[in-house]
Parts: structure tokens; C-alpha cells; sequence
């Protein structure tokens, strides 16, 4: 039988990764950008297209639910809520006449427009299948704000320009 873990870091950010891609293209492309432009996922070893959009996942910490832990239920389960720091950042390059500013607050005004609306997603079992996985669970935006713009450090590179958000979510996981 192969390894499956419902809860596991593996099908929570593949989740958000697929709600993401999946969501952000489907409210349409502006018209600036006819055929789209490229989403990358935890820095991938390619080269950076502009303008594009990247998520990284930077980790997370357990926060205990109950006394004991009991999540509830009819059948009495032991497990923690399970937070999570995702990192999504808009790019653009900032070549002679290339409108980079509108680039860079069109991108930033689609991801925050699709987290802010959003009040969670399905946790899929990606273990299982990637194709078409099953939903076991549901994960929420929050606690409270869940989306914070963050300073990005500067580009190495005068011609790059970025939009940094922060996105905090969590699940419930039984241990």
C-alpha cells in the first residue's frame, strides 16, 4: 500500500497551489494580457518571465486546538490546527518602455482580490491522485487578517520590481 497522510504539508500546499492557479485564471485575464501570463511555484529552476506571479510556501507551525486536543466529532479525534505562511509575489520588469507599474498593481490587485474573497478551499488527497484528487478536508483563510502586503527586499537587478503579500491559512489535522 503505498504512503498517505490526509493532513500532510504535501496536500495542503499542493491544495493551495491548485486552488490558486485554477481560481486566479478563471475571474479572466486583464486585457493587457491577452494569453495570460506564468504562475511558478516554489521556485522553480527556470528563468523568470514578466510580468508573472510566484507562491512559495514558507512553512507553518501547529497551534493546539482543545484541552487534550479533541477536535470533536462522534468519533473522538486528537489533532491540531494546522497554520500556514504563504508567500505570493507579483514581478515586472522595468525595461524602457515596458508599463511596469500598471503590471505590477494588476497582478497584486488579482491575487488579493482572489484571497480576499475567498474564505477557504479544499484540502485534496494529492497522495492518492494528482489528476483528479479527492477532497478530505477544508482549509480556511485567517485568523483574522488574512492577507498582509510586506516589503520586499531589492532586486540585485535595477530593471526587476516586485509586489510581495504574505497569505496566512490553516487546516485541522488528526494526528
Amino acid at each position: 500500500m503505498p504512503f498517505a497522510w490526509q493532513a500532510s504539508q504535501y496536500n495542503a500546499r499542493g491544495s493551495f497551489n491548485r486552488w490558486f492557479l485554477v481560481n486566479l485564471s478563471a475571474s479572466g485575464w486583464p486585457i493587457a494580457y491577452p494569453s495570460g501570463f506564468s504562475i511558478n511555484f516554489e521556485y522553480p529552476d527556470v528563468p523568470l518571465t514578466f510580468p508573472s506571479v510566484s507562491v512559495t510556501h514558507l512553512g507553518g507551525e501547529l497551534q493546539s486546538i482543545a484541552q487534550g486536543n479533541h477536535m470533536g466529532g462522534p468519533t473522538p479525534l486528537t489533532g491540531y490546527r494546522q497554520h500556514q505562511l504563504t508567500e505570493v509575489n507579483v514581478w515586472a520588469s522595468g525595461q524602457p518602455n515596458n508599463p511596469w507599474v500598471r503590471d505590477l498593481w494588476q497582478l497584486r490587485d488579482m491575487a488579493a482580490y482572489l484571497i480576499q474573497r475567498a474564505t477557504g478551499f479544499d484540502l485534496l488527497n494529492i497522495y492518492a491522485a494528482t489528476a483528479n484528487p479527492s477532497s478530505v478536508g477544508l482549509c480556511r483563510f485567517g485568523p483574522g487578517n488574512s492577507l498582509e502586503d510586506a516589503a520586499a527586499p531589492l532586486e540585485p537587478s535595477p530593471n526587476i520590481h516586485r509586489q510581495r503579500m504574505l497569505v496566512r491559512w490553516y487546516y485541522k489535522t488528526t494526528v
